[in-house]
């Protein structure tokens, strides 16, 4: 018994049934969410990524981010430091510089991130990441984060996904 007229290959079906399924389950669930979970070189600004150092790189990252909700803006502005302890974990210090109104708060805390699998050419990345902020900002998350690097589109370019669960103590501003 022969297949006659399937042509696609069983992994670009496959990958299409994984992106497409992502992106319905992403329009289906998400909600806007108002609160920064991930700061500094712990992967993306808002989301943490599933790549981690290699032992005994180190890195500093600063940015900057304004936020405004509700007709009130705040001013971000998270320093932080991270670097692999070894090939599959990475840990972090963080201070972030909040300003909102006539308010100026620091606040400052740890993250860590633990791969749990490494990219292969058609699977993405996973690793456990942790956070937690203390002082006027009260932020701990605990996100399962993937990074995808996909061949054929341009070099350099990443697919981040996760699920996240975090608690903020000091409210959205």
């Amino acid at each position: 018994m022969s297949r006659i007229g399937w042509t696609k290959s069983r992994a670009g079906v496959d990958m299409g049934i994984r992106i497409g399924g992502g992106l319905l389950l992403a329009a289906v669930v998400g909600a806007p969410a108002f609160a920064q979970t991930a700061y500094g070189p712990g992967g993306m600004l808002v989301h943490p990524g599933a790549l981690v150092r290699e032992k005994g790189n180190w890195d500093v990252g600063l940015s900057w981010l304004k936020q405004t909700r509700s007709g009130k803006t705040s001013e971000w502005t998270p320093l932080s430091v991270a670097g692999g302890v070894t090939d599959r974990l990475e840990i972090g210090a963080q201070v972030i510089r909040r300003r909102a109104g006539s308010v100026d708060s620091e606040s400052g805390g740890l993250f860590a991130r633990w791969r749990l699998r490494d990219a292969g050419e058609k699977s993405p990345a996973l690793a456990l990441v942790a956070s937690h902020v203390a002082g006027p900002i009260g932020l701990s998350s605990l996100s399962l984060a993937s990074t995808w690097k996909p061949t054929g589109l341009p070099k350099g370019t990443l697919v981040h996904a996760g699920l996240q669960g975090a608690v903020r103590t000091d409210g959205p501003v």
